[in-house]
Formats: structure tokens, sequence, C-alpha cells
């Protein structure tokens, strides 16, 4: 069990190098209302961040997340916008450049810096997670079915 006022939680990538992730309040239900939040357990944005640095979707300083919905062969809401729009993809920073990263849900169309890089897109559409036509519609800050 994770709680807000813990030290940040240890990833271990190789035996010598270990990076740190830190739950902020600020992206729950009670946090800033102008801020985008999590509508999944805190559990599942530590597991989507750890999904994050296996895939290899952490770029320097930045990195990006997604919750497959097996079930429904998609992609899972992690968040809502501050409009209330559910949001599908994780957007994580390591804005202090101290292996200490932190995440919110990612709102790519109102936000030109939470969309993917054209390597993660790539990366997603060539593992069938997003279809081609999905790609380009994030790259374009546009709407789409994910």
């Amino acid at each position: 069990m994770y709680n807000f006022n813990d030290t940040p939680i240890s990833i271990s990538l190789s035996a010598d190098k270990i990076i740190y992730y830190k739950l902020r309040a600020v992206h729950r239900r009670h946090g800033n209302a102008e801020k985008c939040i999590w509508i999944i357990s805190v559990e599942e944005e530590v597991d989507c961040f750890k999904y994050a640095v296996f895939e290899k979707w952490l770029e320097e300083k930045k990195g990006w997340g997604l919750k497959i919905n097996i079930e429904e062969r998609g992609l899972a809401e992690l968040g809502l916008s501050e409009q209330n729009e559910p949001l599908k993809i994780a957007k994580f920073v390591d804005s202090s450049s101290t292996t200490e990263w932190h995440g919110y849900p990612a709102d790519y169309c109102r936000r030109k810096q939470d969309r993917p890089s054209l390597n993660i897109l790539m990366d997603w559409k060539n593992k069938g997670i997003i279809t081609k036509t999905q790609m380009d519609k994030i790259k374009q800050y546009k709407k789409c079915n994910l």
C-alpha cells in the first residue's frame, strides 16, 4: 500500500541503477482543479509507470504510459481532463533530473507538451497498441478513440 507521505518508490532498472516514482496528491480527486487527475488506484498508477519503464517508454526527462484493457482490447481510462473528459495516456516527468519521476494523465489534445514523441507513437503502433490512424490523430492533437 502506498501513500502520498512516503518516500519515493524505488524501481530497479539493473543491479546498479535505480529510479524513483513519487506520488503527487495534486493529481488526485481532491487535488488542484486546474490539473488532470487520475481515476485509477494509486497501485495502478505505480504499475503504469513500471510498465513504461519496462517497455522503455522513458526518454530523457519525460516518458509515456498506458494501461492495456485486455478484455476490451484497447486502452483503459487513466484519468480525467480539467473538462472531465476521459484520458488514456499518462505522462511521466523527471523535471529536476534527479531520477525522481512523477506522473499525471496526459491531455494531448489541449496541451502540446502532453503529446507523446514520434518514437513512442511508432513503438505503440508497431506493437499493435494503436493504429496508424490513431497515431496520426494524436500527432495532430486530435481526439481519437483509443
